[in-house]
This record gives structure tokens, C-alpha cells and sequence, in this order.
């Protein structure tokens, strides 16, 4: 697998965690196969798809959290796994990540958003002519796609917490797994299938990535496992994707936990870092 590639499969990974919220859900819901659920079986007393909808609300609302993601990007020939940990501000939109690659790249990468920059400090042994010989890369993320080589960067620096966004869009069947801890914390665990036809559910700015996302994808729906709290909140999202054109299968992850948790971000000293846009 060339380096080309590899950056490629990491993007796409990355890219799959793009599609910004969806409106609010109405209608009656399916439970297990069944109408009229269960109420009683989910945090709140609600109906599942209610929970759900409203749960990426519930989660931003407790200001901050840990986090720790994994993606891991598959051909037949080879493998990428990038494990990492940190944490977020959900108020200030900020976070920073610090990622071990393994296998057809290795090496660590940091990741930091803050003051409407994203900072990325790419493994030393693929540092990019970007940096112009600089650790770090600074750059305002409305402006990467025009700058030569620095998309791939811009869609690994995305925040990773992005994906549970897409909740509200859950399609009115939903299976409850079980009862699961993650991280310590009792969670519920649901399998439910993401609609992203009904674009009508987004705002105007956030349309276009849904479609892009379906597009990208070859379908508009979208399988994924989601664990929530006693309060609502999201403590785990996975999904596993193979998009029409890449080849590829693409695994993700992401845990939130210790919520509450002090989230303070900063900016790389200014004389580690080259501005690229």
C-alpha cells in the first residue's frame, strides 16, 4: 500500500465522522419488531428513538469529557489501526487527542483544536513539507481544501466526538442490546440503523455532508451501535463502513467517559508551529 494511500484510508476514516447533526424525530416507533415499546426499558422512562434523538444534546450538555477513539482502516493486502485518547470541551468545541498508528504506519500523532485552529503533529518518520521543518501545523479548517496535501490532515484533526451528531437522525426501528458497562459506567446498549435520506431533518449548512456522506457510502443508511447512560448520554459509538469506491472496511470507535472531566486546550508554542492557511 503506497503512502498515497494510506492517507487516503486514514482521511476516509476521518471523513466518516463528518456529517453534523440531524432535526428532531416523530412518529411511532418500532421496539424490537414491536409497536407501542417498552418505555420502561430505557433511561428517562422515553421511547428509544426519542432517547436517542436527544442524546447528543444530553451529552454536550455535561461541558466535557475524556475520550479515547479507534479507527482502523482494512484492505485484503493490509491494515492501519490508530488508537488514541483525550479529551474535549464540548461548550468551547475544543479538544486534543494524542494517537498511536500501527501497521503500514506507525509513529504517534497529537491533535489540538483550539482558538478556530487545528494543530496537527504528524509522526516524525511522515512529517510533511507542510511543516516546513516545524513539529507542528497550524490551520484554520475553512480554508484547508484549498491548500495542496493538507486535506488529509484536516479530516484526521476532526473532531472525533462529531459522529454522534448523526443520532437524531435514527430510523424508527431500534434493537436494545443489553445492559454494558463502559469505562465503569452502567450503560444501555442499542443497535439502530442512521436514515441519511431525510436530509430534510438538517439545516442548510449541514445538507450537503449528509449527502456527501451517502454518496461517499453508496447507501443512505447507516448501521451503528450506540451506548447510553442513566442520564442520556453517549459512553460509546461504533460503526463499521465500507465505502463504494475505496476498497476499504473502516471500523470507529469512540468512548466518552468521565464526564465533567476539566478540558483545557492549548495552542503549540508558536515557534513549533507553521501556519499553513
Amino acid at each position: 500500500m503506497s503512502r498515497r494511500t494510506r492517507a487516503r484510508g486514514l482521511a476516509a476514516a476521518a471523513g466518516l465522522l463528518l456529517v453534523a447533526g440531524c432535526g428532531t424525530h416523530s412518529g411511532q416507533a418500532t421496539w424490537d419488531g414491536q409497536t407501542n415499546p417498552d418505555a420502561s426499558r430505557t433511561p428517562f422512562g422515553v421511547d428509544p428513538v426519542q432517547l436517542l434523538s436527544q442524546a447528543p444534546g444530553a451529552t454536550t450538555a455535561a461541558g466535557s469529557a475524556r475520550l479515547a477513539t479507534t479507527i482502523t482502516v482494512a484492505t485484503t493486502a493490509a491494515h492501519l489501526v490508530v488508537a488514541g485518547t483525550g479529551v474535549e470541551d464540548f461548550a468551547g468545541r475544543t479538544y486534543q487527542l494524542t494517537a498511536t498508528l500501527t501497521g503500514v504506519q506507525t509513529g504517534t500523532l497529537e491533535v489540538r483544536s483550539t482558538g478556530g485552529l487545528h494543530y496537527v503533529k504528524p509522526p516524525s518518520a511522515t512529517a510533511s513539507a507542510l511543516s516546513h521543518g516545524k513539529a507542528w501545523i497550524a490551520f484554520d479548517p475553512a480554508k484547508a481544501g484549498g491548500v495542496p496535501g493538507l486535506a488529509e490532515l484536516a479530516q484526521v484533526a476532526q473532531d472525533p466526538t462529531a459522529a454522534i451528531l448523526l443520532l437524531p437522525c435514527v430510523s424508527q426501528t431500534v434493537s436494545r442490546v443489553g445492559q454494558e458497562d463502559v469505562h465503569g459506567q452502567p450503560s444501555t446498549h442499542y443497535a439502530v440503523t442512521l436514515d441519511l435520506a431525510n436530509t430534510s431533518r438538517l439545516g442548510p449548512d449541514q445538507q450537503p455532508t449528509a449527502t456527501a456522506l451517502a454518496k461517499q457510502l453508496g447507501t443512505t443508511t447507516l448501521p451503528v451501535d450506540v451506548w447510553v447512560d442513566a442520564q442520556g448520554r453517549v459512553t460509546r459509538y461504533t460503526q463499521t463502513v465500507s465505502p463504494a469506491t475505496s476498497g476499504e472496511t473502516i471500523a470507529t470507535t469512540v468512548d466518552l467517559y468521565d464526564y465533567e472531566t476539566p478540558a483545557t486546550v492549548t495552542a503549540p508554542a508558536a515557534a513549533e508551529t507553521h501556519r499553513v492557511a
